[in-house]
């Protein structure tokens, strides 16, 4: 009985050692740095819900004139605005709740976007121009709150006014087209399939599993590549190339994981409906507006985590190889 008592005891304590020498490897994982580190900034020092509900406000206050210049560039290339919008839809569906989506196609149809979009192509000039020009300077709002959010995270000054207008309305236009390239995609996918073209001797037609995987992942690899341009672009500060991908893919994750649990929750759970009958489109849709805000911020606090990271090791090798020298 003795002997037994003394080999549980030793298990045990081998089972105690072992299980500390674990914490200890774990808390010294690079997922435990960044836990601590977005611990300390979202809640201590940079305030995201606070960032996250200004630039939910400017979205929304940018939405129709955002959804304007995506549709016209997408539209440029596509048949009709028609199709564009069908893209958009086809998007937004099994990402958002479907009261979200309907809200953002409400949008569309309410205020005659399509048929404003084929005015505008229609009747190229001056005029035109002018009223693209407009609503790129209004859709750009919701990117004036990101950037400043971003300012704050990365402890940079911000650009000058006009400087930092022309960069939100370029990240409009690039989101746009990151929408067309994708949208072009899908439809020489489609064409591919429907022609029977055939390179190499291979009948692309008779691949139906390689093109639904390529189709089902165009909308992450669009997620994915908006957030990067977002994260390398607008900070005022250099970032580097990993670490803007980083952040970028953690918020990916994040964000399909969010609306898809979101969107679950809503559509089974909720009663929305009972509470706020015939707006509850639109506060399910400022909510989905700001939980992926969030998301953009948390993606952002790991960048500028990543890159600060990079940078220390970069300037300690620089320092090394001048020591050396």
């Amino acid at each position: 009985m003795k002997k037994t008592t003394i080999a549980i005891v030793k298990k045990f304590r081998r089972f105690i050692v072992w299980w500390i020498e674990f914490l200890g490897w774990l808390y010294k994982t690079p997922v435990m740095y960044y836990l601590q580190q977005l611990q300390q900034r979202i809640f201590d020092r940079h305030k995201l819900t606070t960032n996250a509900a200004a630039i939910s406000f400017f979205f929304l206050l940018s939405i129709i004139p955002l959804l304007f210049i995506v549709l016209s560039i997408i539209a440029s290339f596509v048949q009709s605005p028609e199709e564009a919008q069908a893209y958009i839809s086809e998007t937004l569906t099994n990402r958002v709740p479907d009261t979200a989506r309907d809200f953002v196609l409400q949008l569309i149809q309410k205020s005659n976007l399509t048929e404003s979009v084929t005015s505008i192509l229609e009747n190229k000039g001056w005029i035109s121009l002018v009223s693209i020009g407009s609503l790129l300077w209004t859709s750009s709002g919701a990117f004036a709150a990101i950037e400043d959010a971003m300012s704050t995270i990365f402890g940079v000054r911000g650009r000058n006014y006009f400087v930092s207008r022309l960069v939100e309305m370029g990240m409009v236009v690039l989101i746009g087209c990151l929408f067309l390239l994708s949208s072009l995609i899908s439809g020489i996918i489609h064409w591919l399939q429907e022609n029977h073209i055939t390179f190499f001797q291979i009948d692309f037609s008779n691949l139906p599993y390689v093109w639904d995987i390529i189709t089902n992942a165009l909308p992450y690899v669009l997620i994915v590549l908006t957030f990067y341009v977002t994260y390398k672009i607008l900070p005022k500060t250099e970032i580097y190339d990993r670490a803007a991908m980083l952040g970028a893919l953690v918020a990916s994750v994040l964000l399909e994981l969010t609306l898809y649990g979101f969107s679950y929750y809503v559509q089974n759970f909720a009663k929305y409906n009972v509470f706020y009958g015939s707006v509850a489109g639109v506060v399910i849709s400022v909510f989905t507006i700001y939980l992926a805000s969030i998301i953009l911020l948390v993606g952002a606090e790991i960048t500028e985590i990543a890159n600060t990271r990079l940078e220390n090791e970069r300037e300690l090798a620089q320092t090394i190889r001048e020591f050396e020298s």
